[in-house]
């Protein structure tokens, strides 16, 4: 009996040793799903669409930078005419003030030689 003790136990061992040594199984990788034509149809009309989509926003784009431009110009002339005119207002501010001192200076010297004239005749 002791034989077949050793026996089983031989066996045993030998088995453990086996699995040990044994390479452990690579994990499976799931098999997909075969590609169809559909698929690839699916992946092309998607393209397409993002390519559409792409080609809209760039137009928009454009269309922005255009408005853009024409606002730029506006404010670039409004800018321009608000100078020439601040020129202007100021040039006729000066020239008023010159005709007034001239007018004040002329009549100051009317009063000045009427004064002068009752002053010698008295």
């Amino acid at each position: 009996m002791k034989s077949a003790w050793n026996v089983c136990a031989i066996l045993l061992l030998a088995t453990g040793m086996v699995a040990q040594n044994s390479p452990t199984p690579k994990p499976r990788k799931p098999k997909s799903a075969p590609v169809t034509a559909a698929d690839v149809q699916s992946l092309k009309d998607a393209i397409a669409s993002q390519q559409a989509a792409l080609a809209q926003q760039q137009k928009q784009i454009q269309q922005l930078r255009d408005e853009l431009s024409r606002k730029d110009q506006s404010v670039q002339q409004a800018q321009t005419t608000a100078t020439d005119a601040a020129s202007k207002a100021d040039a006729a501010q000066s020239q008023a003030t010159q005709q007034q001192q001239t007018v004040t200076e002329g009549a100051s010297r009317e009063r000045n030689h009427h004064y002068a004239g009752r002053l010698s005749c008295g």
